[in-house]
């Protein structure tokens, strides 16, 4: 069984480790916010997850709640991906 200060101890190092975690995703998403705000071409957006090039309408609908949904597609003429 768990002593209150063990208990205490593994509450400290799991907050420990969360701000940790917190942080690696804070500078990841600033470094992916910036790329978006540089002047990156497409492609390399792309490769970076940060956009989808390509893509046409192929159908809108209205949903629950006039809520519009838009389908989209890759361009046939870009050749497959």
């Amino acid at each position: 069984m768990l002593t209150q200060e063990s208990a205490l101890a593994n509450v400290q190092a799991f907050i420990t480790r969360q701000r940790q975690l917190l942080a690696k995703e804070r500078e990841a998403e600033i470094e992916r916010s910036s790329l978006l705000l540089s002047n990156c071409g497409p492609k390399l957006l792309e490769q970076k997850g940060l956009s989808l090039g390509g893509l046409t309408i192929v159908n809108v609908n209205i949903g629950l709640g006039g809520k519009t949904y838009v389908h989209r597609s890759f361009c046939s003429y870009l050749g497959a991906r």
